[in-house]
C-alpha cells in the first residue's frame, strides 16, 4: 500500500460555492429524489439508500449514500464488490434506468453539502476496489490527493465499465491524474459541461424513436 497522500484543495471560494450549488440542487431535485426514493421501495424489497463508508480525500473514510439499485444484501457478495457489469441479474428493473442516467448517484449532492465530496474529483470507490487498485495500478494512490466528487473527467470519457476491470480502471486512473495535474475552478467547468453533454445524450438515446409512417400504396 503506497503511503496516504497529503490532500490538495480548491480554494475555499469555488468550495463554498459548490457547497450552495448542491444545496440548491437538493431542494430543486426534490420531488424528483422522493419520486425515485418510492420507486426503489415500491419494487424491491429493502430501503431506498445505499451507504457504504469509502476513502475520501487523504483517505479519511466517509459515508457515502446512493440509491439503491440492486437486490437486498448484493453489496455482501465479493465478485460484486469490484464492478457491476451492464447485464448483472441482481440489478433490479428501476435500478437498471437509475444506473443507465447516473441518477442513482444523485443523494451524493447531500456529501458535496457536508463538505466531503466535491462536483467534480475522483469517484469514490469501495474498499475493496480500492486495494485491488492500488496494488495495481501504478499511481493510482495520487488519487486521494484531491476530494472525491459526484463527477469525473474518467466517468464521462468511459462510457461503460470493461470486462477487464485493470484495464478499465487504468484508463480512469489516468484520466484522474490529468485532472489532478491541472487542478483548477476552470477545469471543473469544463468537466461539468461535459457531464451535462453527456447525460442529455444517455438521455436522448434512451426515448424511443417514433417510426415514420409506411409509405402510401399507390394503384398501377
Amino acid at each position: 500500500m503506497q503511503p496516504t497522500p497529503a490532500p490538495r484543495f480548491l480554494p475555499l471560494s469555488w468550495r463554498l460555492l459548490q457547497r450552495a450549488a448542491a444545496t440548491l440542487l437538493l431542494l430543486v431535485l426534490s420531488p424528483l429524489l422522493l419520486a425515485v426514493a418510492l420507486a426503489v421501495r415500491a419494487t424491491s424489497p429493502g430501503p431506498a439508500l445505499f451507504s457504504q463508508s469509502r476513502p475520501g480525500a487523504g483517505r479519511t473514510p466517509f459515508r457515502v449514500f446512493k440509491f439503491r439499485t440492486m437486490t437486498l444484501g448484493s453489496d455482501a457478495i465479493e465478485s460484486l464488490q469490484l464492478g457491476v457489469s451492464r447485464g448483472e441479474p441482481r440489478v433490479t428493473r428501476v435500478g437498471k434506468v437509475l444506473r443507465e442516467l447516473k441518477i442513482d448517484e444523485l443523494p451524493q449532492l447531500y456529501n458535496v453539502v457536508r463538505g466531503q465530496m466535491n462536483l467534480v474529483g475522483p469517484r469514490p470507490i469501495g474498499p475493496a476496489l480500492d486495494r485491488l487498485l492500488t496494488e495495481q495500478i501504478p499511481l493510482f494512490h495520487l488519487r486521494y490527493t484531491v476530494p472525491p466528487g459526484l463527477t469525473s473527467l474518467g466517468q464521462i470519457c468511459i462510457d461503460d465499465n470493461d470486462a477487464d476491470i485493470l484495464q478499465d480502471w487504468t484508463l480512469r486512473s489516468q484520466a484522474e491524474c490529468h485532472y489532478i495535474d491541472n487542478l483548477s475552478p476552470r477545469y471543473d467547468l469544463i468537466i461539468l459541461t461535459l457531464t451535462a453533454a453527456f447525460l442529455l445524450r444517455r438521455l436522448t438515446s434512451n426515448v424511443p424513436r417514433r417510426q415514420p409512417p409506411p409509405p402510401a400504396l399507390t394503384s398501377a
